[in-house]
């Protein structure tokens, strides 16, 4: 079974639903809930309308990795899954503006750099 243009797109939408997925989850996990009283319903269902997006995300990418998986083999469309982890921490970096020293991007270079590898081979 050959790569299409359908698979591909399938998985780098499936990469980007659960990284987005991801960055709802900590924004939820960050929300205060121990506000003065007012804020606390308006507090709460702004945390879980967060965790609903990121389980729709989550959906959403389960969705599109099954349809990629019709159209790619699972051995090259699983080394292509595992990029979402670089993406989630640039996502992390412009959405969050969390940090990401030196040693992270020598991790994140691996990562590539065994992606590359196995997904030509």
């Amino acid at each position: 079974m050959a790569t299409s243009g359908i698979g591909l797109s399938t998985v780098i939408g499936a990469i980007l639903c659960e990284a987005i997925g991801q960055i709802f989850f900590k924004k939820a996990a960050d929300v205060d809930v121990f506000a003065p009283r007012p804020l606390i319903s308006r507090l709460v269902r702004r945390r879980y309308g967060l965790i609903a997006c990121g389980i729709g995300m989550l959906i959403g990418e389960g969705v599109l990795w099954s349809i990629s998986l019709r159209h790619m083999e699972v051995s090259v469309a699983y080394p292509l899954g595992s990029l979402e982890l670089i993406v989630v921490v640039f996502l992390a970096r412009l959405l969050l503006g969390e940090r990401v020293g030196r040693r992270r991007w020598a991790g994140i270079a691996l990562i590539v750099c065994g992606t590359a590898l196995v997904s030509v081979s």
